[in-house]
């Protein structure tokens, strides 16, 4: 399938440039559809770990924050206390406004309702829609 080609050409793209953070959120994302959760959660934390070290990415290179992919991959891997601490983290980064805070919004709602908290994860997933109706 499509992932498991992807998760070769991620790879040696990290091998031929290690802080290349876009090849390392492929390979999480990749790692991921094939089931391999513990593998894409190393993948997302360290592109997180050069995300927020600030590593410096070819110039036309744009990413996003891949603290959200990390977060994700927790919620399926039933990390949800770490998950739910990501979530935390990415509001008040987020200063409760935007897509961010959407998404964050997202995270959180998706914890919920793992942890069977289903008013509070809709009320997430409602406030994610009104901040950012097109996420």
């Amino acid at each position: 399938d499509r992932a498991s080609e992807a998760v070769g050409p991620a790879k040696a793209a990290i091998k031929q440039h290690p802080t290349l953070i876009p090849a390392r959120i492929v390979l999480a994302n990749a790692l991921r559809l094939t089931g391999d959760l513990r593998g894409a959660a190393a993948s997302a934390r360290e592109a997180l770990r050069l995300y927020t070290s600030g590593a410096v990415q070819p110039e036309a290179t744009t990413c996003d924050d891949p603290s959200f992919l990390l977060g994700e991959i927790l919620v399926d891997m039933g990390e949800l206390k770490e998950a739910w601490s990501i979530a935390l983290k990415a509001a008040e980064a987020a200063g409760h406004a935007g897509k961010a805070m959407a998404r964050a919004c997202t995270l959180a709602g998706r914890v919920q309702a793992a942890n069977g908290q289903y008013d509070g994860a809709l009320s997430a997933l409602e406030k994610a829609l009104r901040l950012d109706p097109e996420f």
